[in-house]
């Protein structure tokens, strides 16, 4: 009784069972038995929302900023939850408090979104131009531009500042890289995406070496249709932001591939694997493309190395099996199949893969080599239940539910209260 998460448990299942004044009293005593957590009273909180008590809520929520609990994330949390739940005045008052005493940068962006949001974009503007200054990298500069574009789209001013800023860069007034790029962007959100197009040419020219110019004009040149220059884009980014090497070149082979260049969109995807060779999501990459420029062998020697690499990874395996099974090299298919079945930790995994098998076994018309396999499974020691489950989903996938119901209900007698069992019943 006096553990709080438990008495919270408790109160949930009252709740659940519609003992609304019983399931308040715990939530209660949860709070008074850690009154410094914040999280018992937003559970109390939610409740009293979900029961059409607002005022109720707002009182439960108020004291995780309060006396001595009020400070800048204590703040910020609470208008979370405020907004969360769709008191947004209370969220604005919230964090506007937050804001007027030690606030991060990411504290005064979510401030003009809660604002902008509430269609108070005056004051929303007023926060990011505080904020601006305070952004540490070029990533967060870009954030604090996202959100002024979509203040200006929302008061009907972005089209009228566009003209403003290509008039003055057009003169050559503070004709910076920043300033095209912005430009760019501005046009990119109108949709006018020749104009961005230009506009970025023009930011690439005074700055070949910005990582946030370059990754803007890859997505311009790609919504354009320019897919050569997009690709080529983000092979310029593999050379400046190491960080996101693997992103990038995933995107050179998507892009090389829509524009037939099949060489160019294997190079990518090598490039890739090289990059993170323990990566078995990579090989997977680069097999299904192998396998859309109809290079089946290649695409299957890079799952079988993904295999040898993370032995221990049963999607690798999955993955080659499931590719071998596509190609109709259903032999092997099956061998695979039935190492990943023999490594699966859980029954749910055996099940999954034992739909897979029985495909494969109707493919070849020997169907009863699995059921015989099973069979022969289930008269081992402790394994009768789970191969009957099992064998039980090889009926069903092979569309025979008769036999399906016919082989759980022979453990019905020992097992008349395995929920898994009686829940495979239930479906068939």
């Amino acid at each position: 009784a006096d553990d709080p998460v438990i008495v919270t448990q408790v109160a949930d299942m009252l709740r659940h069972a519609r003992m609304n004044d019983e399931a308040i009293e715990l939530y209660q005593r949860a709070i008074e038995l850690a009154p410094a957590d914040p999280q018992y009273r937003e559970y109390l909180g939610e409740f009293y929302h979900r029961l059409n008590r607002p005022d109720d809520a707002r009182a439960t929520w108020a004291p995780i900023a309060a006396g001595d609990n009020r400070n800048t994330r204590n703040l910020v949390r609470l208008a979370e939850v405020y907004d969360g739940f769709g008191y947004s005045t209370e969220a604005i008052e919230t964090m506007r408090d937050a804001c007027s005493l030690d606030p991060e940068f990411s504290d005064r962006l979510r401030f003009a979104e809660l604002l902008r949001d509430a269609d108070q974009t005056d004051e929303a503007l007023q926060q990011l131009d505080i904020a601006e200054p305070l952004a540490e990298t070029p990533d967060e500069r870009q954030q604090v531009l996202a959100e002024q574009i979509k203040c200006y789209q929302q008061t009907g001013e972005l089209a009228q500042r566009t003209d403003q800023m290509a008039t003055e860069l057009a003169a050559g007034t503070d004709a910076t890289a920043d300033r095209w790029q912005t430009l760019a962007l501005y046009y990119e959100a109108e949709r006018e995406l020749g104009e961005a197009t230009s506009a970025i040419r023009e930011a690439l020219t005074l700055d070949d070496q910005s990582i946030t110019v370059w990754t803007a004009a890859a997505r311009i040149f790609e919504s354009s249709g320019l897919l050569g220059e997009a690709a080529d884009a983000n092979e310029k980014l593999t050379q400046l932001d190491r960080r996101f090497r693997t992103e990038y070149l995933t995107e050179i082979a998507r892009l090389r591939l829509r524009l037939g260049q099949g060489d160019a969109a294997i190079r990518a995807a090598e490039d890739l694997v090289d990059a993170a060779p323990g990566n078995p999501e990579h090989y997977q990459f680069y097999a299904d493309v192998c396998f859309q420029l109809g290079r089946e062998e290649d695409g299957l020697g890079a799952l079988r190395r993904s295999v040898r690499v993370n032995p221990a990874d049963d999607t690798a395996l999955l993955a080659l099996a499931g590719a071998l099974g596509e190609q109709f090299r259903t032999d092997e298919a099956i061998e695979l199949y039935w190492r990943a079945f023999d490594k699966s930790p859980d029954l749910e995994g055996q099940i999954s893969i034992i739909g897979r098998l029985a495909d494969l076994y109707l493919r070849t018309n020997h169907f009863d080599r699995l059921v015989t396999r099973l069979e022969t499974m289930g008269r081992e020691v402790d394994r009768e239940r789970d191969t009957a489950i099992c064998l039980a989903n090889a009926y069903s996938s092979a569309g025979d539910l008769g036999m399906a119901r016919e082989t759980l209900e022979r453990l019905l007698t020992e097992e008349t209260r395995d929920t898994q069992l009686l829940t495979q019943l239930v479906r068939l």
